[in-house]
């Protein structure tokens, strides 16, 4: 994404240019080198191409039970083909991305987005394939690749996903790199909490067994622990092979992380009512995701929806955001925060076809109809605008229940 691929793509999102391999052709994390993957392709009418899981996601456990039968049975050695395929295919694909036909056209998506999509289980089950999302995750790879950038802070909608999102980022990661270190803060401890057992640990729990560690923390009823998960490999006995990685939450308070080293920080709903001051708590943060050269050595996600945001809270994200613009950077190379934005309007999630992608002129036209339906009351109108905001002006409006002034006309 940060390195221009020979012959690859580009594509402008948001003022972030990103890079995309050859078609057909994904990095191969052990050795760097661009390899030839097969584009999937769901059927053979393009209009009936769209993403779908990898069907083999339906056969691996019964090739899972053939080995094991086998080897019970005396076969010691035996590793079933088909398995073995997959598995390595699996690698291939959270690491260097994927390649599938999506009406026809040949679409690459980031190995994040597709174990995002593939493995990584919401509270309804596996997510859909939304092309917001695809832009999403090449931004985010982008972020990961440019050793200037501390990571990103996203403005989106009530229920987008980008929590679900922002905890893929960080499982997928906590789950393969040794001593990594994956954090939470929230609006309170509670909510925190609350992050850690929706994005992180639920989603571990339905992990295929090929890529999920075993874990080492448990709770005393059996289960997962409540405050973190430490991560030991796959055997405990085999020191080599030990992750010894942990996802963990902290209070919401700005030395709360102070002194530790993160390799990815999650801050949830930032723009709302906090117990400290987030501007405060990220400058404490930033000195985890570096080393002692000053080198970045962790990513952070900064996420927030778009209602709510008044408050403290929201004008000191308001001003985390304006210093976070990727077309405005110091003379290091940096923003004033060293984080990149990412906003998504509206009318890109509404009227998805079964491509992902949605009709923004029917979905501008639905906001629009709500907009008017709201006119004769300033209140109920500026907080509609800023339910389904079209751009990130719209979604710092002044929050209407606690203005005593008109908000349309502030």
């Amino acid at each position: 994404m940060f390195d221009k691929y020979e012959n690859g793509a580009q594509e402008d999102i948001q003022g972030i240019i990103c890079n995309i391999p050859p078609v057909g052709f994904i990095q191969n994390w052990r050795t760097g080198a661009l390899i030839r993957v097969p584009i999937y392709r769901r059927h053979k009418y393009e209009k009936e191409c769209y993403w779908e899981a990898d069907p083999r996601f339906g056969l691996y456990k019964e090739w899972q039970k053939d080995e094991q039968k086998k080897r019970a049975a005396g076969n010691d050695n035996f590793v079933h083909p088909e398995l073995a395929k997959f598995i390595n295919d699996c690698f291939l694909y959270r690491r260097g991305g994927y390649w599938f036909y999506n009406n026809g056209v040949p679409t690459y998506i980031t190995g994040t987005h597709w174990y995002y999509l593939s493995v990584f289980h919401l509270d309804i089950g596996l997510p859909q394939y939304r092309d917001v999302d695809r832009q999403f995750f090449y931004v985010w790879k982008y972020c990961e690749e440019d050793d200037l950038c501390y990571g990103l802070a996203y403005l989106t909608k009530r229920r987008n996903g980008k929590t679900y999102q922002a905890g893929c980022i960080g499982l997928e990661q906590v789950t393969r790199i040794k001593k990594f270190n994956f954090g939470i803060q929230s609006k309170t401890e509670k909510d925190a909490r609350d992050v850690f057992r929706k994005a992180a640990v639920s989603p571990y729990r339905t992990l295929p067994y090929f890529f999920q560690p075993k874990i080492s923390k448990m709770a005393n009823s059996g289960k997962l622990a409540e405050k973190e998960m430490r991560f030991i490999g796959k055997k405990e006995e085999d020191i080599e092979l030990e992750l010894d990685s942990k996802a963990d939450f902290m209070p919401s308070n700005e030395g709360a992380y102070d002194g530790q080293k993160l390799g990815y920080f999650l801050a949830d709903e930032v723009a709302k009512e906090q117990t400290c001051d987030i501007n405060e708590r990220w400058g404490t943060v930033k000195k985890c995701l570096t080393d002692f050269t000053g080198s970045i050595i962790g990513k952070t996600l900064h996420t927030t929806t778009v209602e709510d945001m008044g408050g403290k809270a929201g004008k000191a994200f308001l001003q985390m955001w304006q210093n976070s613009n990727q077309l405005e950077k110091t003379k290091g190379g940096r923003t004033k925060t060293g984080l990149y934005r990412f906003f998504v309007s509206g009318a890109k999630v509404r009227c998805l076809d079964k491509y992902g992608f949605a009709d923004e002129v029917l979905g501008l036209e639905q906001i629009m109809d709500d907009r008017d339906a709201a006119k004769d009351n300033s209140r109920t109108l500026s907080k509609t605008i800023r339910q389904d905001p079209l751009n990130d002006k719209e979604a710092f409006m002044t929050d209407s229940d606690k203005c005593v002034f008109n908000p349309m006309i502030l």
